[in-house]
């Protein structure tokens, strides 16, 4: 894979939501691509389940990767956090 114009001229950010099972494959791709993962945030259902989604913010600039979890629920209830990322989105949570 070739990109049409020089890399040094990119600029910017990128975000992926991917599935966790596919995390690894995912940043090799990145990688091979000058491409850098700036942020990951790992969803978990609970903390009892494994992470099933990863959200990743990244960029052609190599920096420290700032990680994340988020939980959607803690107990019967949703998380705070999930709560608090999803309220501009919905009515009622």
């Amino acid at each position: 894979f070739s990109w049409p114009i020089p890399l040094p001229l990119l600029h910017g950010s990128f975000f992926l939501l991917f599935p966790a099972k596919r995390e690894e494959e995912l940043e090799d791709q990145l990688h091979g691509c000058g491409l850098f993962i700036n942020k990951r945030c790992r969803v978990q259902q609970t903390t009892a389940h494994a992470p099933f989604r990863v959200m990743i913010k990244g960029s052609f600039s190599k920096e420290a990767t700032e990680q994340q979890t988020i939980l959607i629920r803690d107990g019967e209830e949703y998380a705070p956090a999930f709560k608090a990322l999803l309220k501009p989105y919905y009515l009622h949570l």
